[in-house]
């Protein structure tokens, strides 16, 4: 509790400001307006850690007013989350959502890392991806390598080994849980091989398209995966897919014929994973 005393001449009644800084007295903040009591039950778990944190009291009598203003004194919380985006809980989250952690005080920013900051899927994989810290939003922000997968649950993981700048530890491991929305966008093809419009081919060559995305293999065949040449032929050969770089491939059953213009086609049933 902060507490002082005080008293009016005219014994007028007084009404009482608190204000209080982090900063030694430079700036101050106001707490609590018109308190009549001369006690104020002080949340100091809402102030941030720091060795400069003043009080100050300021009367007034209706005509007049006074102020006192106590000595430093230090705050030292322990260290917390505030937030999560997306929020524990949350639905229908784009699948290409940068998750946000939100911290109580400034952190050490040695101990902000992929390992202690991590996003999991439903059986534990950890999402590859980078974390970056600022000390002015005092958030962390893990941006994923990749897209997430479509109408998938997530858990966002903060390790006990996150410490502020005071040195204190978090409590007890964080965590928040949301589940993604369904992919709505259509996949595309990032890269082709040979690139489009280009001459002097190998006669053997392999024809690869690669995706922007994961797809089913299953929509991936000679039916929706053709070379023909110019005069409308199909070109005899076979077709793979590879999920682990997400590119399908043209295997020629023969060579193609030399100086002839030949182009590749991928058709409407091509689909994604999702």
């Amino acid at each position: 509790n902060v507490s002082w005393s005080a008293s009016d001449a005219d014994g007028d009644t007084l009404t009482f400001s608190l204000l209080y800084s982090a900063d030694g007295g430079n700036t101050w903040d106001l707490i609590a307006p018109g308190l009549t009591s001369t006690t104020y039950n002080l949340n100091t778990a809402a102030l941030p850690n720091n060795a400069q944190s003043k009080i100050k009291v300021i009367a007034n009598d209706g005509f007049n007013t006074v102020e006192a203003v106590s000595g430093s004194f230090t705050t030292a919380n322990p260290c917390s989350v505030l937030a999560t985006v997306p929020a524990n809980g949350a639905t229908a989250v784009p699948v290409d959502q940068q998750i946000i952690v939100r911290f109580r005080d400034a952190m050490d920013r040695s101990s902000i890392t992929t390992t202690a900051i991590t996003l999991q899927d439903a059986v534990g994989n950890i999402v590859k991806g980078t974390v970056l810290y600022d000390n002015e939003t005092l958030e962390a922000t893990l941006n994923p390598s990749s897209n997430l997968k479509p109408l998938s649950a997530y858990t966002i993981r903060v390790a006990t080994s996150v410490k502020n700048v005071a040195g204190a530890f978090l409590g007890a491991e964080y965590n928040a849980s949301f589940t993604t929305a369904a992919d709505s966008s259509e996949p595309s093809i990032a890269v082709a091989s040979p690139p489009d419009g280009s001459d002097g081919a190998p006669i053997n060559t392999l024809v690869c398209v690669t995706f922007d995305e994961a797809m089913d293999p299953a929509s991936i065949s000679n039916d929706t995966f053709k070379v023909s040449s110019s005069d409308g032929s199909s070109a005899a050969g076979t077709v793979s897919y590879d999920a682990s770089t997400q590119t399908a491939c043209f295997t020629p059953s023969s060579n193609s014929s030399a100086l002839t213009q030949y182009a590749a086609t991928d058709s409407s049933p091509v689909k994604d994973a999702a």
